[in-house]
């Protein structure tokens, strides 16, 4: 009886509500404080290392979507259906190095390195098939990738400053879409936001365009750093991850809010919810208001998924980690069709 007790006492103490959480109003007038809980979630013991086989290499980015996880790592593509428990090497013509992935409801859209300056494994592939075969359709090497409807957008950085590459037919044919963005810099992550599309940089902080084709200009604003490490769009929100914390702007780029002050490497959307990451994994369901560390790796997380059950935390030279949604009392499908893709900024990007 006493052995029984103690387990009722314990589940129901670790499914109460989280009373920390509190919310603010938003003010794009000045800088708020950052709202974020630290203290009462971060249990590093719910995170679960998955099974990504010893010889897959470096993990460089995820993605999700129909009904899988998919992981780019120096030695190709891999995906799992089983949250992690197995992973199937998915190349077909795709090998080496993929540091980019995306997915629309017809394509699994992948960047290549491969093995040296020329070969047919470097490059932007496409596959229809879940990754069971690829096709090349352009020779260069994108570092991050973002994906609305049938358009795909590639961002190409030389030495000395990035460009950005338009396709309207699902990765099929190429244009440059670079007008406005001759002083960028290097461009480091790339987001949509319905007609929206934003530019992250290095050194020049966010430019904005719109799907027909309008020029880049750079969003002029001293409330958010130059330097951005990654972009996403939640609702009709747009985050901007940098050394100085998460910056929220609900006016597309012409104010910002800083909603945390947690240097953040990349993030991950679906539906209402958005995860940043570091070395935790922060989670905000009210749209960037509020935000709870939902654990503690304590690796250098590179990339973010959700699943409708699961996040899920790639690491350079840690493997991938999983950990089922502590805060999301329900799955997160929303109103998403079937192969809905999931967005992953910035590594990248989405």
């Amino acid at each position: 009886m006493k052995a029984y007790f103690n387990f009722v006492l314990y589940v129901t103490l670790l499914l109460s509500p989280v009373s920390a959480i509190y919310s603010q109003a938003v003010d794009h007038t000045h800088i708020q404080q950052p709202n974020v809980n630290t203290n009462k979630y971060n249990l590093p013991e719910r995170w679960v290392k998955t099974n990504l086989p010893g010889d897959a290499g470096n993990l460089n980015c995820l993605t999700s979507g129909y009904s899988y996880i998919f992981a780019g790592t120096t030695k190709g593509v891999y995906r799992s259906n089983n949250g992690g428990k197995n992973w199937t090497k998915v190349n077909g013509g795709l090998e080496f190095n993929v540091v980019a992935l995306a997915v629309n409801d017809n394509f699994i859209f992948a960047s290549s390195q491969g093995q040296g300056d020329f070969g047919p494994n470097k490059g932007f592939f496409r596959s229809n098939d879940e990754g069971i075969s690829w096709e090349r359709t352009n020779e260069n090497v994108f570092s991050c990738l973002a994906v609305n409807g049938n358009n795909v957008y590639a961002v190409y950085n030389w030495p000395s400053g990035g460009v950005i590459y338009l396709s309207m037919d699902n990765g099929a044919n190429w244009t440059l879409d670079n007008n406005g963005l001759n002083n960028a810099g290097i461009i480091s992550s790339i987001a949509v936001n319905g007609a929206n599309v934003f530019a992250g940089t290095k050194s020049n902080g966010v430019f904005l365009s719109k799907s027909d084709g309008t020029p880049w200009t750079q969003l002029k604003s001293n409330l958010i750093p130059s330097n951005i490490n990654c972009l996403s769009v939640c609702g009709t929100s747009v985050f901007a991850g940098t050394n100085a914390g998460i910056f929220l702007s609900s006016d597309n780029g012409t104010n910002w809010n800083k909603v945390n002050d947690q240097v953040v490497n990349c993030f991950a959307v679906r539906a209402n919810n958005i995860c940043a990451g570091n070395t935790n994994v922060y989670l905000s369901t009210d749209n960037g208001i509020t935000w709870t560390a939902v654990g503690q790796i304590d690796k250098s997380i590179n990339s973010l998924t959700l699943s409708p059950m699961n996040t899920y935390a790639g690491t350079q030279n840690e493997g991938i980690w999983r950990m089922s949604h502590p805060l999301i009392k329900k799955k997160i499908t929303s109103n998403l069709p079937k192969h809905k893709p999931i967005q992953n900024p910035g590594s990248h990007v989405y």
